[in-house]
C-alpha cells in the first residue's frame, strides 16, 4: 500500500483537496482519497500537484520523423503542402523510429491514453510495444464523390489488418472529404467515435461559402476536381455536422468557430467534444481559438498536441502553460479537467482514466508548483 500527499490533490472526479492524500493498494489501483494525512503513517509527502495522467486527445504519432522540418506561421494550405512535399522523403526506418522515440516522450511526460490519427501502418510498431492507450483514428481522405466507396473499403481493409483493439474510421476535415464519403462514415456499425479537422483557418470557412479563396491552390496542386462541389454554407461546420448522428464527435482545433457555430454543433444529433491544440495552432496559423468563449459556453474542451509536424514538443503540460498564458483567468483545476476526464469521456475510456476513481489506475503525475515541469509517479 502507498498514501501519497502533496500540495494539492487534484482527483478530477470531486473538487481540489490541500494537502489530501492518495491511497493506492497493493496492485497500484486507488483505494481512497483523504482529506489530510492525519493519525497516518508511513505517508509520501510530495512538493507539487498530483493529477491523474494525462489524455492527448488528437495526435499523429506517424508525422514525429517531421519535427523542426516545416516552418511556422505558413497557414494550414502551405502546412498541407510542406507535409504532403516531405512526409515520404525520409525512409520506412526512419518514420517508424521516430513514432517510438515520440511515444517514449510522451509516456515520460505522463501521457497515458492518446487519440491517434493514422493514414498509415508506420505507428503501428510504437503501439504494439508501448504503455499507452491508443485510439487509432483511421483517416480518411477524398473530395471524389465517385471513389467514396472505394476509400471506405481501403479503410476498412487497413483497420482489419492493424488488429489495433480500439479504433474508428474517421474523416480528415470537411474540405478533404466529400459529403457522400461522410455520409458512409455515418453509416458504419461499430463506429461511434470519430475525430475531424474543424475551422483550423479562415480559408476553410470561405472555401465552404464561395468555393474560393486560398484553398483552390491545394486543389490545383493535387489535381483535385471540384467542380461537384456546390459551396453556400454558413461556415466550414455547417457544410458537414449534419450528415452525422448519434456519433461521439471531436471537433478538433475550432481556431475560427462562430457563435453560431457552437450553437449548430451543440443542437446536431451528436456529443461534441472540442479538442485545442494550442501550440500546434500558433505554430501553424499563429492564432489561438478563442477559448474562454467555448469555456464560457459550457463546451466539453479536450486537449491535444497534433503532430511534431506542427508542434515543437508532444506534451500536454506545454499546452496547459500555452493556454494559461493567453488565459490566465480559467483555474488550474479546469485545465487539468480538459487534460484528464474530458478527454477519457471522448476516448470512451472514463472507467480507468481521467480520475482518481476507487479501483482504477490512472497514471500519477506529480506536477511541479510553477507547472514547468512533472513526474511521473506511478504508470496508468
Amino acid at each position: 500500500m502507498r498514501k501519497i500527499t502533496a500540495d494539492i490533490l487534484f482527483p478530477m472526479n470531486q473538487s481540489p483537496i490541500n494537502n489530501g492524500v492518495l491511497v493506492l493498494n497493493d496492485a497500484g489501483a486507488v483505494e481512497a482519497i483523504l482529506p489530510s494525512a492525519d493519525g497516518l503513517t508511513e505517508v509520501e509527502v510530495l512538493d507539487g500537484y498530483l493529477a491523474p495522467g494525462f489524455i492527448n486527445s488528437h495526435c499523429h504519432l506517424e508525422l514525429s520523423h517531421l519535427q523542426n522540418i516545416l516552418p511556422e506561421h505558413t497557414g494550414i494550405v502551405d502546412f498541407i503542402l510542406g507535409v504532403q512535399t516531405k512526409r515520404n522523403s525520409f525512409s520506412e526506418q526512419e518514420i517508424i523510429a521516430a513514432a517510438l522515440k515520440a511515444d517514449a516522450y510522451m509516456q515520460a511526460q505522463g501521457i497515458v491514453a492518446v487519440g491517434d490519427i493514422a493514414n498509415t501502418t508506420f505507428s503501428f510498431a510504437a503501439k504494439k510495444y508501448s504503455t499507452i492507450f491508443y485510439h487509432t483514428f483511421f483517416e480518411v481522405i477524398g473530395f471524389n464523390r465517385e471513389r467514396a466507396e472505394q476509400i471506405i473499403s481501403d479503410a476498412l481493409q487497413m483497420q482489419a489488418a492493424a488488429t489495433l483493439s480500439h479504433s474508428s474510421i474517421t474523416p480528415h476535415a470537411p474540405y478533404s472529404v466529400s459529403s457522400k464519403l461522410m455520409e458512409l462514415i455515418n453509416d458504419l456499425p461499430n463506429n461511434q467515435t470519430i475525430s475531424i479537422h474543424n475551422q483550423e483557418s479562415a480559408a476553410e470557412n470561405i472555401f465552404m461559402q464561395t468555393a474560393s479563396g486560398d484553398f483552390t491552390r491545394l486543389y490545383e496542386k493535387f489535381g483535385i476536381d471540384i467542380s461537384h462541389f456546390k459551396a453556400g454554407y454558413d461556415s466550414s461546420l455547417a457544410a458537414y455536422i449534419h450528415l452525422f448522428q448519434a456519433k461521439k464527435m471531436g471537433l478538433v482545433h475550432n481556431t475560427f468557430m462562430s457563435a453560431a457555430d457552437l450553437s449548430l454543433a451543440k443542437n446536431s444529433a451528436n456529443e461534441i467534444y472540442y479538442v485545442i491544440c494550442a501550440n500546434a495552432n500558433e505554430y501553424i496559423e499563429n492564432k489561438l481559438p478563442d477559448i474562454a468563449f467555448l469555456q464560457a459556453a459550457g463546451a466539453n474542451i479536450c486537449l491535444g498536441t497534433d503532430s511534431l509536424a506542427s508542434n515543437h514538443s508532444l506534451s500536454i503540460l506545454s499546452e496547459i502553460n500555452t493556454i494559461r498564458t493567453a488565459y490566465p483567468q480559467i483555474p488550474l483545476a479546469e485545465l487539468l479537467q480538459w487534460a484528464t476526464l474530458n478527454g477519457a469521456a471522448f476516448l470512451g475510456i472514463e472507467e480507468q482514466f481521467g480520475a482518481f476513481k476507487i479501483g482504477s489506475k490512472p497514471g500519477i503525475n506529480l506536477i511541479a508548483k510553477d507547472l514547468k515541469s512533472l513526474q511521473v509517479i506511478a504508470s496508468a
